[in-house]
């Protein structure tokens, strides 16, 4: 609201203005497990958190992208491609 008051007080009367980008993230791999799960994660058979989608998801928040959240989907290219 500060910003159209700004113009306003500059005598702009009009901006040009673009939608939002929108992203959409997902992890894939069937070693990759939720955050909320990693306490019960068995790192002996290779298993890792997935740190990197909330950091992007975050990321892209904050730089104003409408941002959709895929989850994490395993090594199946079927349920890939459903996505």
């Amino acid at each position: 609201a500060g910003g159209i008051g700004l113009l306003a007080a500059l005598g702009i009367p009009r901006i040009r203005v673009r939608r939002r980008p929108r992203a959409a993230v997902l992890s894939t791999g069937d070693e990759v497990v939720d955050v909320e799960e990693a306490v019960q994660r068995d790192s002996g058979r290779g298993q890792i958190v997935d740190c990197n989608r909330p950091l992007l998801i975050a990321l892209l928040g904050e730089a104003g992208a409408e941002v959709l959240d895929l989850g994490i989907v395993g090594d199946d290219p079927d349920v890939l491609r459903a996505r």
